[in-house]
């Protein structure tokens, strides 16, 4: 806001023949007039550039309140003609192509949504039916473009100029069940919702047809406006979708805002924002006329206490110009002197008055954009800030160095999905107040995500830090009641010590970030950063985004290492192993990239991928005379995918491979994770004739009494007790107990990592009935797998030919 200020003309030259106390009285006069009038013409100079800056700001927020409003308007028109398209009746009208039908159907579909434009296309865009006036002609240009957004999007919305007027244009597909026409309804954009809009906003509105240079509804001082022709064509020309204009173009040098509301593609149509000076100005012409009343008083009492008045008229009035100059600079830190009862102070206490305004909402604004408004705590930016300041003081005195904590409530999301999300927003709330309190007055605190907070420490020792850490996490895990809940928050916290010599702000955040994902990964709950984990972050990063094109790219392939039978040498079946080759990194392992294909979502595409690879090969085996099954590795979430069942008889079908060749191996961590499900799978692939192993079995932790209802037909004794197997050994004890308890339960048994032939005699002797290992075969590409196979040393028992 401002004040409007006038300046007092100075005295006419005093005529010879006056008396010195006469001119000495003009000459004060003269001199107060010169300072009042200095000082008005800096107040005016500080309110004019302070109105300035507010029309800037009331057009700015006009321009999101315009924004927001009108896209609730489009999406809440978009949502009328959506019932309308959906209909049945109307998709049925429209599928009889008949025109009589198909106008009566438009009509009433129009009263419906309470459109006044309505179209009804074909699936090319031909009109097939109209509800408009007659002698409105349609323009052509706007539909092919609206058209090209609704095949792509789903749905079109543009503002065109129909006739006359401005109108909001929705196009929707009428599926029955196939495309069978495009609907569009139109509903004008007139006076009633400038008027509303400028309500709101205070601000002059209108709707400008660019191409024509004309408005098509406006309101206030605008409705008499006549566009100039050069702004026209400079907005038909502007790529940009926002312009402004300070002033000079608008009616009575009014500041202008141009915000394009059609479509790029489209003839341009011109939302014209207004902001009135002279409304902005209006409230401080009391104050004008205050500010002009005393500098007149202060002139008249100037010619008889001349002395007195130049301190106490025109120090006061240019306190109040510095003021004014002040708080244009933003600096609200003093208050001017109110000294007694008279207009001057007044004037001080009014300025005292706006001065403590414009502090607080500026100071609520300041807040709101660098907190957090559920929480209260500081947001992302705050936060880095902090740490940037942090980082500074740490890098002049290392003292001052200390720790980043990152924290993530482990499963908010089950909270959020079981007690709803205002109940999930109080839990935020209790946390962030934990936090608070578990550490001291000058530590940060603060949320950057839905569930993250970030913890900055400084001043304290890497000892102190990991300390207060553990703290943290017992202060987060108590128990917390709300509303009669109870709630157990389990939180995972990254830590990283500074100053380190090498972390900037937002480095030392990602290295925080890179503790916490190790801490989720490892179901740990506090981990440090440690050197090189950026790195392997970042690896993992890369993986990640390439095995998303890794198939598509051929960079994926299977090897195959023979299962075989120890007492005949036969090769009844072959694992099936996952390769990638990266064309930049070279080889992948498999330890590397699944477990980031399961965080990643990605397992499900690589499952199919081994699924269709490894059967489709046993089917081009078979036509080569090579009768030898497969074994196919399935992950914790491939058994809670309740389709994986039909997925792998579709593939069997598909190739034409009995499913007894077929083996799924599982791990016991794999089923336990969600045993339920787990072993619905399983059955249903056990009546498919699928085989069922578990594999790596002796790692895990499942209980015999888990093991036991298990669908499974075979064993994996792991790798770790058949490398280093010797009689005698703790391994031979370990894999006799297995093999014991296998056949226990009618299973087979499969040892893995066979490299000696002793090992061999020795799950020979103690009845394992299948081997698997570089013994036999490291895992081969499938020629060479054949190849092998074919070339093998066999036994007269061999039944494999």
């Amino acid at each position: 806001m401002a004040a409007r200020v006038s300046a007092t003309e100075p005295a006419a030259p005093t005529p010879h023949g006056v008396r010195f106390g006469t001119r000495l009285a003009a000459a004060m006069l003269l001199v107060v007039l010169g300072l009042q009038a200095a000082n008005l013409v800096s107040v005016r100079y500080a309110v004019s550039r302070a109105v300035g800056e507010q029309l800037h700001r009331e057009l700015e927020i006009g321009h999101r309140v315009w924004e927001e409003s009108f896209a609730i308007r489009l999406r809440q028109l978009a949502t009328r003609v959506q019932v309308v398209a959906e209909d049945f009746g109307f998709r049925e009208a429209v599928a009889t192509a008949d025109p009589p039908t198909l106008a009566s159907a438009l009509a009433n579909a129009a009263e419906r949504v309470g459109a006044r434009h309505a179209l009804l296309l074909d699936p090319e865009g031909a009109v097939l039916a109209r509800r408009m006036p007659e002698n409105l002609e349609l323009p052509t240009a706007p539909l092919p473009a609206l058209l090209a957004r609704a095949r792509a999007e789903g749905v079109g919305l543009d503002v065109v100029v129909l006739g006359e007027e401005a109108v909001s244009l929705v196009l929707l597909p009428v599926f029955a069940p196939q495309l069978v026409g495009w609907v569009a309804m139109g509903v004008p954009l007139g006076e009633d919702v400038l008027a509303e809009f400028s309500r709101i906003t205070t601000l002059e509105a209108g709707l400008l047809d660019t191409a024509a240079c004309r408005l098509t509804a406006a309101q206030g001082r605008l409705a008499g406006w006549t566009p100039p022709q050069a702004l026209c064509t400079e907005l038909a020309d502007a790529e940009q979708p926002v312009r402004e204009y300070p002033e000079g173009l608008g009616p009575e040098a009014m500041p202008l805002l141009a915000l394009r509301l059609a479509d790029p593609a489209s003839p341009p149509v011109h939302l014209i924002l207004g902001a009135s000076r002279e409304v902005a100005m209006r409230p401080f012409a009391p104050l004008d006329r205050l500010v002009l009343g005393l500098g007149i008083l202060s002139a008249l009492i100037a010619v008889a206490l001349a002395a007195l008045l130049s301190r106490r008229v025109s120090q006061p009035v240019r306190r109040l110009a510095a003021a004014a100059a002040r708080i244009r600079r933003g600096d609200y830190g003093a208050l001017l002197p109110v000294r007694g009862r008279d207009e001057l102070a007044a004037l001080a206490e009014a300025f005292n008055l706006m001065q403590r305004g414009i502090a607080e909402r500026e100071e609520r604004i300041v807040h709101q954009a660098s907190h957090d408004a559920l929480t209260g705590l500081p947001n992302r930016e705050r936060a880095l800030l902090a740490v940037r300041e942090a980082l500074n003081a740490a890098a002049r005195d290392p003292a001052a160095g200390g720790g980043l904590l990152k924290l993530d409530i482990r499963r908010f999301r089950e909270i959020n999905d079981l007690c709803g999300h205002a109940f999930g927003d109080r839990v935020l709330v209790h946390a962030a107040q934990r936090l608070r309190r578990a550490v001291r007055e000058q530590d940060l605190v603060a949320r950057i995500g839905s569930n993250e907070f970030l913890v900055l420490l400084a001043g304290i020792g890497h000892e102190g830090v990991h300390a207060r850490a553990e703290r943290l996490v017992e202060a987060m895990q108590a128990p917390l009641e709300i509303d009669g809940t109870s709630v157990r928050l389990d939180v995972a916290v990254g830590l990283v010590l500074f100053p380190d010599g090498s972390a900037d702000d937002t480095s030392l955040v990602r290295r925080a970030d890179v503790a916490l994902a190790e801490a989720k990964r490892g179901q740990r709950t506090v981990v440090a950063y440690e050197a090189g984990q950026d790195e392997r972050h970042l690896r993992r990063l890369t993986l990640l985004g390439d095995l998303r094109t890794a198939i598509a790219r051929s960079e994926l392939h299977l090897v195959f290492q023979p299962k075989v039978q120890l007492a005949t040498g036969a090769v009844p079946h072959a694992e099936a192993l996952l390769r990638w080759t990266h064309p930049r990194l070279g080889r992948i392992g498999p330890d590397e990239f699944i477990p980031l294909a399961e965080r990643g979502g990605l397992i499900g595409a690589l499952t199919g991928f081994v699924l269709e690879n490894a059967i489709g090969q046993v089917a081009r085996w078979r036509e080569t005379g090579i009768d030898c099954g497969v074994a196919v590795n399935l992950s914790a979430l491939d058994l809670g995918d309740a389709g994986i069942a039909d997925r792998v008889l579709e593939a069997l079908k598909r190739h034409r491979v009995p499913p007894a060749r077929l083996i799924v191996e599982v791990t016991e961590s794999a089923v336990m994770e969600d045993l339920g499900q787990a072993l619905d799978t399983l059955h249903r692939l056990r009546r498919m004739g699928v085989k069922v192993a578990v594999d790596d079995f002796g790692t895990g932790q499942s209980s015999l009494a888990q093991l036991k209802r298990l669908p499974i037909d075979e064993l994996k004794i792991d790798r770790s007790f058949v490398t280093t197997l010797l009689p005698g050994s703790e391994d031979e004890q370990i894999v006799l107990s297995i093999i014991r308890l296998a056949h226990a339960l009618a299973l087979s048994v499969v040892s893995e990592g066979i490299e000696s032939a002793q090992a061999v005699e020795l799950l020979r002797a103690h009845g394992c009935e299948y081997g698997q290992g570089y013994y036999y075969a490291k895992p081969l590409p499938a020629e060479d797998f054949a190849a092998w196979y074919k070339n093998r040393p066999r036994t007269r028992t061999d039944g494999n030919t």
